[in-house]
């Protein structure tokens, strides 16, 4: 029982009682860093009622011959508990009930779990417990309405160069691309498949070994100079190089350092682009000609920029609002995003084929270590969001229920069927989460209108 925690989401679910008819003592004591702790003594008489309820509970649990499960008398039943497990489920049971209350009872704005340590407890006696718990900071906005008429726009005039154009066009051209094998050596453009072996003093390096791997020879997916020893090569040749890989190489084991490598090409594979034609583009969808998908991929890149500027203008906003507001941000807010963040990178790592633990391996850290890289970062995303919590809450700006549903029904549509969602997803999380997405919204679209 001793440093249980309470779910946060039962904070708010619960009615306001008044504690005037409770024989209680609630000691609030304000910590540093946006926390409080929370005193509570119950009288053996207001505890009697949960060790009633204890025994109830304790007593379904019970298996004894001659009696159904969950049926066993609470006197018999009483002979078969020892009276400490009594006591500390009568403790659940109150702390469960008075915690949530007295939260709202007293209006404390509280976030996460607290951390609850019983400080007393024996049978006949009064219950007292502390309970820990981060709270909502006070913040004192500056005047954000001169912050933001402060930012300047760039000039309205958002152009798209042709070469842009022809690039999206490429881009297009080599996602359908076919490959051939050719029976020549390989040159820049060429895909080549290959075995590799990576050394440093003839130490096998980590993730050293790979058999069959694909590179685009000046992609620039590899060390240029790896590339570069690949050119010439053609299928069943061999080579052994050195390189000197960069002093700034990600990966620190391996930066400054003399590789020495043994490369095998199992295949040369040339890259065929198909034409960019009228019937090319018909393919592609929705476009009758070339003409067309230009006006298309010139619409696009230009509304990119445009979001783009749009960004960066919310960012400039925001940042010059943060860096005039000094309030105390609790540790567990932090400590959630940057778990968070966390979460986010694995999954980025897990779309480009990488897992977390060869990631870190390969540039010599932990995943503590990451955290700790992360914490400013971490500390001036909660920032943000408070301050635009914050706002949101001085200008009474709240999406509408339609809004609500209409985004999370959006997002559930990620999911191949309401069964796997339910899963993965909880509905209250959610419903809050696109609450502070869409409130986060309008803040920024009253921000944005008060731009010079």
């Amino acid at each position: 029982m001793l440093g249980a925690q309470c779910d946060s989401k039962v904070y708010f679910a619960l009615r306001l009682v008044n504690f005037n008819h409770i024989d209680m003592k609630i000691d609030i004591k304000n910590l540093p860093q946006s926390e409080i702790e929370i005193n509570f003594e119950l009288n053996s008489e207001e505890m009697a009622s949960f060790r009633q309820k204890a025994l109830a509970e304790l007593a379904k649990l019970l298996k004894i011959d001659g009696f159904r499960p969950g049926q066993v008398p609470a006197e018999i039943a009483k002979t078969k508990i020892q009276p400490i497990e009594i006591e500390e489920k009568a403790a659940e049971l109150a702390i469960h009930k008075y915690y949530p209350e007295a939260i709202l009872e007293k209006n404390i704005p509280a976030i996460g779990r607290p951390q609850i340590e019983i400080l007393k407890i024996a049978p006949d006696n009064p219950l007292v417990f502390r309970a820990k718990t981060a709270i909502l900071p006070k913040i004192s906005l500056p005047d954000w309405n001169s912050i933001a008429k402060s930012i300047k726009k760039q000039p309205e005039n958002i152009t798209v160069k042709s070469e842009e154009i022809e690039k999206t066009l490429h881009w297009l051209q080599k996602s359908r691309a076919q490959h051939q094998k050719v029976d020549r050596p390989a040159i820049k453009g060429d895909l080549v498949e290959i075995d590799f072996e990576g050394r440093i003093d003839k130490i096998l390096i980590e993730n050293g070994v790979s058999k069959n791997h694909p590179v685009v020879l000046g992609d620039g997916k590899f060390l240029p100079e790896f590339e570069k020893n690949l050119i010439g090569l053609k299928t069943g040749e061999e080579k052994e190089f050195s390189i000197t890989f960069p002093k700034d190489y990600h990966q620190k084991k391996l930066a400054g350092k003399i590789v020495d490598f043994k490369v095998k090409i199992n295949a040369v594979e040339e890259i065929i682009l198909p034409e960019l034609n009228d019937e090319f583009v018909k393919n592609l969808g929705k476009f009758s000609d070339i003409a067309s998908l230009k006006k298309s991929v010139e619409e696009g890149i230009k509304q990119e920029k445009e979001q783009k500027e749009k960004d960066r203008i919310r960012l400039e906003i925001i940042n010059a609002v943060a860096d005039k507001t000094d309030f105390e941000i609790p540790e567990t807010l932090i400590e959630n995003e940057i778990e968070k963040m966390m979460a986010e990178f694995q999954t980025s790592l897990s779309n480009m084929g990488l897992n977390l633990e060869d990631y870190l391996a390969g540039l010599g850290k932990t995943k503590e270590e990451i955290k700790k890289d992360w914490k400013k970062e971490a500390e001036k995303r909660v920032k943000i969001a408070l301050i635009l919590r914050e706002i949101g809450q001085v200008k009474n700006i709240q999406p509408e229920e339609k809004e609500i549903e209409e985004r999370m029904h959006e997002y559930l549509k990620n999911f191949s069927s309401p069964q796997q969602a339910q899963k993965k997803i909880d509905p209250q999380d959610l419903r809050e989460y696109t609450m502070g997405v869409l409130r986060n919204e309008k803040v920024f679209q009253l921000l944005e209108k008060l731009v010079d």
